[in-house]
């Protein structure tokens, strides 16, 4: 593997405010949040994924392509590609799901060029129109601590570039063209082997050794720790008869109520989970019983179990979410859903999760990377 500064391709911050030309990552949107994002702002990166017309539209002339959408806001100096090779230094101060204090991420985008085995996939992504265009976020060993020092020293004295707002927290962008400073990141990193964390399909859709953009984040980064994935469905859509008949010979359920602290509910008891319903039906199911899974990483391991038997609770009509507090708001909207929600991964997940790759729409790493921040055109 080997790590390049790049000439990279930025909104003007003085142009656009970049919270509202920022975007998800595809794989998290669903088709009513991609509407939103077209609606937000015209100029929204979500553009760049799937043309001039909402996804799935397929107009050869109102759908124009990412190409003439990147040229034609280069003309209009709404994108720049800044004039140097340089390492984008990503610092994001966010609060991490469940957690009471902010922590502060320091991540770098970097050009990587690697071969197929010099990068594993952590968790399986469900393929998609867009998800190919999904920024992608590795993991690298930094256990001196000394690509975080350079980035620093680089970093410390200066205004950043950008700064922008996210759902989670607060970004700064920091554009590193020092020469040397490029050198010794790259030589510290050359011949790693990648982790992704995000955007599976995104390198897998690539040309075997092309170089590509990516999110670089330390493994001991507080945004490298791996989040579970709720899931949430339309109620007039779900099938509780069947899911309680899958459910009965994995998991012990007992009545809760919807107003209960589910969040406080499965830090007590982090084999568990909940399915969230407004009208009465909301339920606890307890530690596996007779699975004949080994738990190598807790909470994981019951998703596994949950995801891998219960083929109810998948397919195009259900969505994903990182965050509990979405879900209970999907749950308790005007269209209500209904919500499988889990505890905090155990400590010991990224390890098993560096040996095995997680079921798909099983976990994640939070913040995901938005799209747009700074790409390659």
């Amino acid at each position: 593997m080997r790590i390049e500064p790049f000439a990279g391709v930025r909104y003007d911050p003085e142009r656009v405010e970049l919270s509202r030309v920022l975007a998800p990552q595809v794989a998290d949107l669903d088709e009513e949040s991609v509407a939103a994002l077209y609606a937000r702002d015209a100029r929204n990166v979500i553009r760049l994924v799937f043309g001039a017309g909402e996804a799935g539209e397929d107009d050869p002339v109102e759908n124009r392509s990412r190409q003439f959408f990147v040229a034609d806001w280069l003309r209009a100096g709404i994108l720049v590609r800044d004039e140097y090779p340089a390492l984008y230094v990503l610092r994001e101060t966010f609060l991490p799901e469940g957690a009471r204090d902010p922590v502060t991420s320091t991540a770098f985008f970097a050009s990587v060029r690697a071969e197929r085995d010099q990068v594993r996939v952590l968790h399986a992504q469900d393929k998609r129109r867009g998800t190919e265009r999904d920024t992608i976020c590795a993991l690298y060993d930094d256990p001196r601590g000394r690509v975080r020092r350079i980035l620093r020293a680089e970093t410390e004295e200066l205004e950043p570039d950008a700064r922008f707002s996210t759902a989670t927290g607060q970004c700064e962008l920091f554009v590193v063209d020092d020469e040397t400073a490029c050198a010794r990141v790259r030589t510290t990193l050359d011949e790693q082997v990648l982790s992704l964390l995000h955007g599976a399909h995104a390198h897998e859709a690539l040309p075997q050794g092309f170089p590509f953009v990516a999110l670089l984040v330390a493994r001991d980064d507080p945004r490298a720790r791996p989040a579970p994935v709720h899931r949430w469905q339309r109620r007039s859509k779900f099938d509780r008869a069947r899911f309680l008949e899958k459910v009965a010979g994995h998991f012990e359920a007992e009545p809760m109520r919807f107003e209960d602290d589910v969040e406080d509910a499965l830090r007590v008891e982090d084999t568990a989970f909940v399915l969230m319903e407004h009208d009465g039906n909301t339920r606890f199911f307890r530690t596996p019983v007779q699975n004949g899974t080994e738990v190598k990483a807790g909470p994981l391991a019951v998703q596994q179990t949950l995801f891998e038997t219960l083929k109810v609770f998948a397919g195009k009509s259900v969505s994903t979410t990182p965050r509990l507090d979405e879900a209970r708001r999907r749950v308790g909207a005007k269209k209500p859903a209904v919500a499988v929600v889990f505890p905090p991964l155990a400590d010991e997940a990224q390890g098993w999760l560096l040996e095995h790759v997680a079921p798909p729409q099983s976990v994640t790493f939070e913040p995901a990377p938005l799209n747009g921040v700074v790409f390659s055109a």
